[in-house]
């Protein structure tokens, strides 16, 4: 009598994958039932026709394989007493996951046949050979994915693209192509943020009102686009092995070092320029920042998320006279505030006066003046270069490079004279390995040097951005998104009788304007002005 017996067993979905077809493993299984004494058992199966198939699904893992899993639920029926598969490694591919499946099965008087080996869980004998081809098929899992990471790595480093293409883009025989329709919307994604100054969640909810659909057709999510505005692709950066596999059977994907990582440079991907894509950097920090201090942002207002109270820190609150409707002024948000939050101080100001004050003070960046002007703002940006981004230590670097090259044409000569017979593979090794300790340190070095070349080169194009954006900025028309492109906010201070406003600049610097005058200004000797006068004129203050 015939062993009742279903099939397993993991199809192709490439039409063109004859050998692994569904209609070829019915074929198969068929022809090895009767040869082998089974029953393939009606009415069970994907198909009902006593096979299981999975499409497409990798054997590393259970989670997706809906069909095994099946199949394992189905046998504690006991309408089958066998499970034909084709090897191991159809099986499992993680050897814990194949033996906890054996034993399970085993449990419900099921045992598995893998046909290639000719091995059953149901012999005794069988069972170290089947632990070995599980071992064997995880192993074989863990090389194949290594050949495939170094092949994913080849074709990145002549500038391929291996994976989904970002918006605006497509990908064509491996290659990134700008898809002119969607680079038009990238533009117009980043000058709502930038320029209009717009939330991502309305941008999305435009785009998604607009019936704009996302690369893969479905509606805008605010997650997307912040992805996208951060995204150096659209300045012709294309930077690839971001991430690599480091264990594919726990699926465990960790980010590679910035030094392990592939920067090609490629013109012609480039869809805003690297000016609109720093700006949206500097605006994504700006948000940034209002959100760790609970703040929202909002530019419903000229000086929305622009304005604090020097005292306690909070927003000032725009309100408007009872009386004079069209008057409008600032007070300090905490002031009627309970508990700690409340601040002695209303800081009361008009609005016309702090918008006439902001309008002067960036009129004077173009007045003729000793302090004040933007030739001064230079020399404070020169201090910053040389004092807070190591330039001295970019002198040295033609050394370091003059040592690498050394080292490198030993660790060359060590080639040719092992090719000629002279040392042996172990000496050259040994003295291999000498060297490339003595480069390591070099090479770090250098790539530091590069980085701060680097970051000098970034610092010198917000100097300029910030130079043309006074020098463009139109004091009849002030808003709120104009306003914040040269402004990081403005405080208003009371002490004593007197009430101070700063105005902290939008430098794009790491540290602040009037600290780094000030530090400037200790570390000089002026000939006609004091430290004091200098750092006041610096970080432009005034008294009311």
């Amino acid at each position: 009598m015939k062993i009742p017996a279903v099939a397993y067993c993991r199809v192709s979905t490439n039409n063109k994958d004859q050998h692994n077809s569904y209609e070829a493993q019915i074929r198969f299984f068929r022809e090895k039932a009767e040869e082998l004494g089974y029953q393939l058992v009606k009415g069970i199966g994907t198909f009902g026709d006593g096979i299981f198939a999975d499409k497409g699904i990798s054997g590393k893992s259970l989670n997706k394989r809906y069909e095994f899993l099946k199949m394992i639920e189905e046998a504690k029926n006991q309408d089958f007493q066998a499970i034909l598969v084709t090897n191991a490694s159809r099986f499992a591919r993680n050897a814990v996951d194949g033996m906890d499946k054996i034993r399970e099965l085993k449990r419900n008087n099921v045992y598995i046949h893998f046909l290639k080996e000719s091995l059953k869980t149901c012999n005794h004998s069988d069972e170290f050979l089947i632990d070995f081809f599980l071992v064997f098929a995880q192993n074989e899992l863990r090389e194949m994915s290594k050949k495939i990471q170094d092949g994913i790595r080849k074709a990145q480093n002549i500038g391929k693209w291996t994976s989904t293409p970002p918006y605006g883009y497509d990908r064509i025989e491996g290659y990134l192509q700008v898809n002119p329709k969607e680079a038009e919307i990238v533009k117009l994604i980043f000058d709502m943020y930038v320029n209009q100054k717009i939330s991502i969640n309305r941008i999305s909810a435009y785009l998604n009102d607009n019936k704009i659909l996302s690369k893969t057709g479905k509606k805008w999510e605010p997650t997307t686009i912040r992805h996208m505005l951060t995204n150096p692709i659209y300045t012709g950066l294309q930077i690839s092995h971001q991430v690599e596999m480091e264990d594919v059977l726990a699926n465990i994907v960790k980010k590679t070092d910035k030094d392990e990582r592939i920067l090609k440079h490629i013109p012609e991907l480039q869809i805003i320029t690297e000016d609109i894509f720093e700006a949206a950097q500097m605006e994504k920090e700006y948000r940034q920042k209002l959100y760790e201090n609970k703040s929202k942002f909002s530019s419903v207002n000229v000086l929305s998320n622009l304005f604090y109270c020097g005292n306690c820190g909070s927003a000032m609150k725009r309100m408007h006279r009872t009386d004079k409707k069209d008057l409008f002024f600032y007070v300090c948000y905490n002031r009627h505030a309970k508990g700690k939050a409340f601040c002695e101080h209303y800081n009361y100001i008009k609005e016309e006066d702090i918008l006439s004050y902001i309008r002067n003070e960036i009129i004077n960046f173009n007045k003729d003046e000793p302090f004040g002007t933007l030739e001064a703002m230079k020399e404070v940006y020169e201090f910053y270069v040389e004092n807070y981004l190591g330039n001295d230590f970019i002198n040295r670097l033609p050394e370091i490079e003059e040592q690498i090259t050394k080292l490198e044409n030993r660790k060359n000569n060590l080639i040719d004279i092992l090719a000629d017979g002279i040392i042996t593979k172990e000496k050259f090794k040994e003295r291999v390995k000498v060297i490339d300790e003595e480069l390591e340190p070099l090479l770090r070095d250098k790539k530091k040097i590069d980085n701060i070349n680097l970051e000098i080169e970034k610092v010198w194009k917000v100097y300029e951005q910030f130079c043309r954006i006074i020098k463009e900025f139109d004091p009849t028309n002030i808003s709120n998104s104009e306003l914040r492109k040269v402004i990081e906010k403005v405080t208003i201070t009371t002490n004593g009788d007197n009430k101070k406003v700063q105005i902290y600049w939008n430098s794009g610097l790491s540290v602040d304007l009037g600290r780094l005058s000030m530090e400037l200004a200790d570390s000089k000797v002026a000939d006609d002005y004091s430290a004091e006068d200098y750092h006041y004129h610096q970080i432009y203050e005034f008294d009311r």
